[in-house]
């Protein structure tokens, strides 16, 4: 699970995203020392209409 720390740990900084196991990742999330990160997924790219000559 990707998380996102909120408070600096040993080997982590604030705002740092990591892949965890998920036990692990459930741990500091109830701690209140990290959120689970999801990714923004970028929007689709708008198709260009085609120009054809008549």
């Amino acid at each position: 699970m990707k998380i996102k720390y909120l408070k600096e740990t040993h080997d982590s900084k604030v705002g740092d995203v990591k892949e965890i196991p998920d036990i692990q990742a459930n741990v500091l999330v109830k701690l209140n020392i990290a959120d689970i990160y999801q990714e923004q997924k970028k929007p689709a790219p708008k198709a260009k209409p085609s120009k054809t000559e008549e």
